[in-house]
């Protein structure tokens, strides 16, 4: 669906790309249907919000609680498979007069600084800020032109410094309270990390006799005038300048008046310059300033006196003044004030030739997507974070549930699948097996087997072993596959694609040998065998007992692979041989000893900078016999994520219960764990190509132009960031005791609690409700975790019979119903 762009950074979940700036509100509603919810019926679903294959104006609205952005997740990976259109519509960001830190084959991505995308800008990035100027010296004894040349470096911190700056990180903001996790540019207050080195340099050195020299003379500092009204020395070298940078700089004869400020006299020896200002007379020697009562700074760089009675005194004024003082080895001071964490350098060697400003904050710096921040020293530039960019997005979610496990992923051709891939044997040796049940085993790896027996006890030949549910992976193309039924008198076997919904009847095979079934988009092949024919080398402990081999039904191992080139891959076997496997290891049978944990998520991308690490996510589950339920382990990772550890980390300090983190390729990994009993969930989002930032040094002034392509498409938003829900085609996530715009389109007073809610305990219910020319759906229950069964529905909206205008939702997460309201 194109590339789109994330400007607002949000707490929790909130992950999702939305574009930057703000469309109109007529554009919005260009081609509202002015029917609204009055004629809006669930059974058409996932229409208004989608139409003709892209999002029609659609915003999902979830309140601030985490769980219901959790929720909102499920609502959007739903209404993903409802898209086709591949217009690519996006917005277009411009930044006039600016530099954006990037170039061909080399994005400003996750865990890099500027120095590793620029080493330095010049004139060639900044032909303004930064353009070659001639330095006019017509001042003292010594004159003449010289042109000189101006960078702005960066920092080079090395790959493994635990401290950069201008570093692009995905981490907890350690200067709030709250320490969120987020998208950040960070800029350290450590050591010599500096974020940047403003360097003047001469073509050529400028000798210089005394201050006379320099002072009157006009610099082009990064774009902005400055004059030198003080300079010192040591051994003839230039150690210090005084830069004013004023409002009005004008030479004043005795008498004349500029913006307020009248010439009053001059001293007979050219030392000081007497001027009145809103009623008060101040002396100002030359090449200083004065900071008059209303906070306007004055300064003076020339005092011409005259010493003829018939010509005027003259003085050179600059009015509204910014006074920088630049001293070697010391911090720059600005109107007085020192800027802490600058230093000044000096490197003249016969006068006046090179001066360097190194510049850190003196706090620690997180900038959010659309921050900026300003040059403190000079006030001539910024530098802006206008955003990250996450290319077509996919979401895999795991949720336990109970003694279940479900996984929902989409394969190459784009087609969403649910599927329950573990449950506890709370009677057998193990705690955790692959499948739904031990009548629905999930068979991914190759040369896996299941016999009748290890069905349970009421399964007793091969004509009841249907329910098996295997991964058919060939080609890049996955496939969930359950064998519907066995008829073993006519050795006949229907097969339903669970992908595709698509039934295959009375595929036949032969009995006791490997026999290939062509029905699928390549050639797979299994066994059926009864048990007077069982197969040699399976296990002398499985005789007696009918059995189905699986055994060619992937060709790049257990994997289902995802749409975005990634894949999910199982590390479980069934039957605990024939696939290198230990029986008993861990939690589960037939666990290699090599791999610790049972799934993992892998990142895929054949084109990604040669420098950018690609990552294994794992995912392992235990049994809490305690709770009864199926628990995720701590996700880890192969690699270091972005905030350089292999474990998640707390999305916010107040927030104990949802952990986060993000790979240095831009994978997203939440990890849901409720206090106590309720349902875990695991989210992993991953980018089509590698995550980067958008981030530009502009002059002061400049401002962000976003052109949108079209005024259609999907808002992420907090109910915090909405002032008018009837711009949107809106589905609000979250009750009207969490959700402001929730309990303003139920009519209800903010926060409604309990009862007040309309609701009973335990329910939860999706509502179509009045919104204006436009629509609105309330996904919403008693409970944030009864909110999250509710949006599990429209996860898989298809699969559930909705009709009318609401409907309640009863029993798990992992297992809805539906009943009309």
């Amino acid at each position: 669906m194109g590339k789109t762009l994330e400007v607002c950074y949000m707490q929790n979940i909130k992950r999702v790309v939305k574009k930057i700036g703000a469309i109109s509100a007529g554009a919005l509603f260009m081609g509202a249907s002015l029917m609204g919810a009055m004629a809006a019926d669930l059974s058409e679903y996932p229409s208004p919000f989608v139409m003709n294959g892209a999002y029609d104006n659609a915003a999902v609205i979830t309140s601030s609680n985490s769980l219901d952005a959790n929720a909102g997740l499920f609502i959007i990976n739903g209404l993903s498979g409802a898209i086709t259109s591949t217009d690519g519509s996006s917005s277009t960001t411009a930044v006039e007069g600016a530099y954006k830190l990037q170039y061909s084959g080399n994005e400003f991505n996750i865990n890099d600084t500027a120095y590793d995308v620029d080493t330095k800008l010049t004139k060639t990035q900044l032909a303004t800020l930064l353009a070659k100027t001639t330095f006019k010296d017509d001042e003292g004894t010594n004159t003449g032109d010289t042109e000189y040349s101006q960078e702005l470096k960066f920092t080079n911190s090395g790959g493994s410094a635990s401290e950069k700056s201008i570093w692009y990180v995905y981490d907890q903001n350690g200067e709030d309270s709250d320490k969120p996790m987020g998208d950040f540019i960070y800029l350290s207050k450590s050591g010599t990390t500096y974020a940047w080195v403003y360097e003047f340099n001469l073509d050529s050195p400028v000798t210089v006799a005394n201050s006379a020299d320099l002072q009157g003379t006009r610099l082009v500092l990064l774009g902005k005038q400055f004059t030198v009204s003080a300079a010192s020395f040591t051994t003839g070298n230039v150690t210090k300048l005084t830069l004013l940078a004023g409002d009005v700089t004008q030479t004043l004869a005795t008498g004349e008046t500029v913006n307020g400020v009248t010439l009053v006299g001059v001293e007979a020896n050219g030392a000081s310059c007497t001027i009145e200002y809103q009623g008060v007379t101040e002396s100002i020697n030359d090449g200083a300033t004065k900071t008059m009562a209303d906070g306007t700074i004055i300064g003076v760089t020339n005092v011409v006196p005259s010493n003829k009675q018939s010509a005027p005194d003259y003085c050179d004024l600059n009015i509204g003044a910014d006074k920088v003082e630049l001293e070697e080895a010391k911090e720059v001071k600005v109107n007085g004030d020192t800027v802490t964490g600058t230093k000044v350098t000096f490197g003249s060697t016969q006068g006046f030739d090179v001066f360097n400003v190194s510049f850190k904050p003196s706090d620690k710096v997180y900038l959010a997507p659309g921050d900026e921040y300003v040059d403190p020293i000079f006030g001539a530039f910024k530098l802006m974070f206008t955003g990250i960019v996450e290319d077509s997005v996919e979401e895999i979610e795991m949720d336990a549930s109970g003694e279940t496990v479900s996984l929902t992923a989409t394969n190459k051709d784009g087609d969403i699948t649910t599927w329950d891939v573990a449950f506890a044997n709370t009677t057998g040796t193990g705690d955790v097996m692959p499948g739904s049940d031990i009548d629905e085993p999930f068979i991914s790896l190759e040369g896996d087997f299941v016999t009748n027996t290890s069905m349970g006890n009421s399964i007793s030949d091969l004509s009841e072993m249907s329910g098996i549910r295997f991964l058919f992976s060939m080609n890049d193309r996955s496939h969930i596959v359950k064998i519907k039924s066995i008829d073993t008198l006519t050795n006949k076997t229907t097969f339903y694609d669970e992908t595709t919904g698509t039934e295959y009847a009375d595929q036949e095979w032969t009995s006791n040998a490997s026999t290939s079934f062509s029905f699928m988009p390549s050639t797979f092949q299994l066994t059926f065998a009864r048990d007077d024919e069982f197969p040699i080398g399976l296990g002398t402990g499985a005789i007696g007992n009918d059995v189905i081999i699986f055994g060619n039904i992937n060709d790049k191992g257990s994997s289902y692979m995802l749409q975005n080139g990634g894949n999910v891959t199982f590390w479980s076997n069934w039957s605990g041989a024939g696939t290198g496997g230990v029986v008993g290891a861990g939690d589960f049978p037939g666990l290699p000893t090599n791999r610790p944990y049972w799934m993992t998520i892998g990142e895929v991308d054949t084109s990604a900078e040669s420098n950018l690490p690609l990552n294994v996510i794992d995912v392992n589950l235990t049994y809490s016999s305690a709770n009864q339920e199926i628990n995720f382990q701590a996700v880890a990772s192969n690699k270091d994520f972005a905030h350089r550890a292999t474990s998640l980390k707390q999305t916010d300090k107040s927030e104990t219960t949802i952990k986060s983190a993000k790979t240095l390729y831009g994978t997203f990994v939440e990890q849901v764990t409720p206090t106590g009993s309720g349902a875990d969930s695991i989210t992993v989002r991953t980018p089509d190509t590698a995550t980067y930032a958008e981030v530009y040094v502009a002059p002061i002034g400049s401002s962000i132009t976003t052109t949108a392509a079209s005024a259609s498409g999907l808002s992420i938003l907090d109910d915090s960031e909405v002032t008018d829900a009837s711009m949107y085609n809106a589905i609000v996530v979250g009750g009207p005791a969490a959700n402001q715009i929730a309990a303003d389109l139920l009519g209800l007073t903010y926060p409604a609690y309990s009862a007040d809610s309309g609701l009973s305990e335990g329910e939860a219910m999706i509502k179509m409700v009045d919104n204006g020319a436009k629509v609105a759906m309330i996904v919403f229950g008693w409970e944030a975790e009864d909110t999250r069964r509710a949006a599990k529905v429209l996860e898989s909206y298809d699969a559930y019979e909705l009709s009318g205008a609401e409907v309640s939702v009863t029993g798990t997460t992992s297992s809805p119903t539906i009943a009309s309201a």
